[in-house]
C-alpha cells in the first residue's frame, strides 16, 4: 500500500513538472513575438489644405422711403394748411375699421381729421399702408369690398363676389344691396380713382380707400365722396323715424260710419225734374223754313261799301259814348 502511494506521488510530481515547462515555453514564445519589430505601414504624405475663397458679401438693398410717407412734421403742416387736425393715434377707429388693411389689428397712427366735400374725413397709416376714410352719415350692416384686378390676396369667407366693373372686383356680405348700389356714381368714382389705390371697402358708416404706392391725396377725395353718397343706398342698421317739429292740428279720434241702408233717401234740396210729354221742336238745317217776314231782294245789292276804299262812315251817337274832337286845343290860340 505504501508503494502505491509513493508511485502516485511520483507521477503527480512528474505531471506538475511537465505542465510548468509547457507553461514557461508558451510565455517565452509570446514575449519573443512581442519583441520582434512589426513592419511599418506606409502612409501617404498629407497634402496641405488650400483655403476656399470666401464668397463676396452681397450689399443689403437700401429701402427707399415711400413718397406718401410724410414725416410727422410734414403731416402737421399739411393739416394746418388744409384745416385738419393731427393726432398720433385714434383709438375710436379701432372699433370702426375691421376690414381691409385694418384686419391685421395694427394700431392706427398719424391720424389727420377734417372735412372734404361735406363728409368727415380721416387720413391715417395702418402698418405701412395709408388709408383715407370718409363718413357716409348712415350706419349699415352690409359690408362691400372692392379690389383692383388682378386680385393679390384672398378675402374673407363671409364675402361673395357680386360684379366686376371699371377694373375692380366687387365683393359684399349681401349681394342684393350691393348690386343696387352699383349705379353711375360708383362707376364714375372707380374710374376716377388713381391707379395706386388698390382697394376700397364700405364698413359701418365709413368708406375707406387704401394704397401702398405714392399717390396724391387730393386726387382721392372727390371720387371717395361720390362713393360715400352712393353708400346711402345700402340698408341702414336701424331705420330712422320721421319726427315732425310741430303738427298742424291734433289728430282726432276714429269714427265709425254706419253702412248705407238699402232704401233710397230723398234729397229735399234738389227738386224733382219733370220732363215734358212732347219734345220741343229744335231748329234744323235739314229742311228749309222761314221765321218772320223777309222782303225779297237781289243778292249783292245791299248798301255796304267795299273794304279798303278809305272812306269813313258817320257813326251816330246814341248818348252812351263820349265824342272826341280831333281839333287842336284852344289854349294855344288865346
Amino acid at each position: 500500500m505504501g508503494f502505491v502511494l509513493l508511485t502516485l506521488s511520483v507521477l503527480a510530481l512528474v505531471g506538475a513538472s511537465l505542465l510548468w515547462r509547457a507553461d514557461s515555453a508558451e510565455s517565452s514564445s509570446q514575449n519573443s513575438a512581442l519583441k520582434t519589430p512589426q513592419p511599418a505601414t506606409t502612409s501617404k504624405p498629407k497634402q496641405p489644405k488650400t483655403p476656399k475663397p470666401k464668397p463676396a458679401k452681397k450689399p443689403k438693398p437700401t429701402k427707399k422711403p415711400k413718397a406718401h410717407k410724410l414725416s410727422r412734421r410734414a403731416r402737421r403742416e399739411w393739416a394746418t394748411a388744409n384745416g385738419f387736425t393731427y393726432t398720433n393715434e385714434d383709438e375710436f377707429l379701432h372699433d370702426e375699421w375691421t376690414r381691409g388693411a385694418a384686419a391685421t389689428g395694427a394700431p392706427i397712427r398719424d391720424v389727420l381729421t377734417g372735412t372734404k366735400f361735406g363728409h368727415e374725413t380721416r387720413i391715417a397709416d395702418i402698418d405701412g399702408t395709408t388709408v383715407i376714410g370718409m363718413g357716409t352719415g348712415m350706419t349699415s350692416d352690409v359690408v362691400v369690398d372692392m379690389r383692383r384686378l388682378p386680385l393679390t390676396r384672398q378675402l374673407s369667407d363671409d364675402l361673395v363676389e357680386v360684379a366686376q366693373t371699371e377694373g375692380f372686383a366687387v365683393f359684399a356680405s349681401e349681394a342684393g344691396p350691393a348690386e343696387r348700389m352699383l349705379d353711375v356714381r360708383v362707376r364714375t368714382a372707380l374710374e376716377m380713382l388713381p391707379q395706386e389705390v388698390g382697394a376700397v371697402w364700405f364698413e359701418s358708416e365709413w368708406v375707406v380707400a387704401e394704397f401702398e404706392e405714392p399717390a396724391g391725396w387730393d386726387a382721392v377725395f372727390a371720387p371717395l365722396a361720390l362713393l360715400a353718397d352712393a353708400a346711402r343706398t345700402l340698408p341702414p342698421e336701424t331705420w330712422p323715424r320721421l319726427e315732425l317739429a310741430s303738427t298742424s292740428r291734433e289728430m282726432g279720434k276714429p269714427m265709425l260710419i254706419d253702412a248705407p241702408s238699402s232704401q233710397p233717401q230723398s234729397h229735399p234740396s234738389h227738386p224733382p225734374i219733370a220732363r215734358p210729354e212732347e219734345p220741343l221742336e229744335m231748329p234744323t238745317r235739314l229742311t228749309g223754313s222761314v221765321k218772320g217776314e223777309v222782303a225779297d231782294h237781289e243778292v249783292g245789292s245791299d248798301e255796304i261799301n267795299a273794304i279798303g276804299t278809305g272812306g269813313q262812315d258817320p257813326q251816330p251817337n246814341d248818348g252812351t259814348r263820349v265824342a272826341r274832337k280831333l281839333d287842336p286845343p284852344s289854349i294855344f290860340g288865346d
